[in-house]
């Protein structure tokens, strides 16, 4: 008669954890945060830009697994269009360099989203940045913004003849 209940389910552990088959591993969890980048905001019409994700897990560590997705949308709430879409490098970044847009000028929305992973030993969250406003400017913007505060001049500032010492 056993009177040690709790020995009993001690037992029945040890039996299922040596019972386990051999290929079985131990998974880990890790969350991610993922982070964008832009090179240039506001951005004049039909110029390039670069955009770059990076994926980290919770300690900060790159994450070299699964797809990031860079995408565009004309309100922070979507809905969401694929820009483009690869997976991060050895350091968790994808970058989209030199990425004409063809869009017109307004506001815009631009995020990254990433598709999580499952490796042999780890299993990624997926994860997406907070959306960022992107303003495309049109040329007579442009324009305009060069003229503000912009006082005409006329010759080299050398002083004329007849004028002061």
């Amino acid at each position: 008669m056993v009177r040690h209940p709790r020995f009993l389910l001690y037992l029945a552990v040890c039996g299922l954890i040596l019972a386990a088959p051999a290929q079985a591993g131990l998974k880990f969890y890790q969350a991610t945060t993922v982070s964008l980048m832009l090179s240039d905001n506001p951005l004049p019409a039909g110029q390039p830009l670069t955009l770059t994700a990076v994926v980290r897990d919770d300690r900060g560590v790159p994450v070299a697994a699964g797809l990031v997705q860079i995408q565009l949308a004309e309100a922070p709430e979507g809905p969401w269009m694929k820009l483009e879409e690869g997976p991060p490098d050895a350091v968790g970044c994808f970058r989209l360099t030199d990425h004409t847009l063809g869009l017109e000028a307004g506001s815009f929305y631009v995020r990254a989203w990433y598709s999580g992973a499952d490796t042999s030993s780890m299993c990624y969250a997926p994860g997406v940045s907070p959306a960022l406003p992107l303003v495309i400017t049109s040329p007579t913007e442009q324009e305009e913004a060069l003229l503000l505060g912009f006082v005409a001049a006329s010759g080299n500032g050398a002083p004329r003849l007849g004028e002061g010492g």
